[in-house]
């Protein structure tokens, strides 16, 4: 039976880091909200996010080199809501060792993840990944769930 009836990502931009190269030809890496929402099918949930490190190298995300990384945030609600959330704040290109790291730390567990193109395999390249507990509570029961890993790429 699924808890979670709903994954969600909403962004918006928020963040601009300029850069020159060598012909002195600026460009933009943007920050962006890349948003994670969690939906009961039975009601109303507390939640909480919690980043932790990765046994595999001690990090708690990884991100593509020359991106923001403004860090993740979590709406962390005591008092049931329709939903928790979970708010990275980070550049969106994608890189083949984001999605390496996010495979090592899956260690043999269940991944969620939706792609656009209704492919079953988990992606080659992402955006970035994060690593941290979850822990919400539904119906009076709360849940932990360590050791999980979201990652968003196109």
């Amino acid at each position: 039976m699924s808890l979670i009836r709903r994954l969600s990502i909403y962004s918006t931009r928020i963040l601009r880091v300029g850069k020159y190269r060598r012909n002195q030809v600026r460009y933009f890496a943007t920050a962006h909200d890349n948003i994670v929402k969690f939906t009961s099918k039975t009601g109303p949930i507390t939640f909480k996010y919690s980043p932790t490190n990765s046994p595999a190298d001690g990090k708690d995300h990884i991100k593509t080199s020359g991106q923001p990384f403004e860090g993740v945030t979590s709406n962390n609600n005591s008092v049931p809501q329709s939903d928790g959330s979970i708010d990275v704040i980070a550049g969106r290109k994608g890189d083949k060792d984001n999605a390496k790291w996010f495979k090592t730390n899956l260690q043999d567990g269940v991944a969620l993840y939706s792609t656009s193109n209704n492919d079953p395999s988990v992606p080659d390249k992402l955006n970035f990944a994060i690593y941290g507990k979850l822990i919400f509570g539904l119906s009076g029961v709360e849940y932990t769930l360590n050791d999980v890993v979201i990652g968003q790429g196109h």
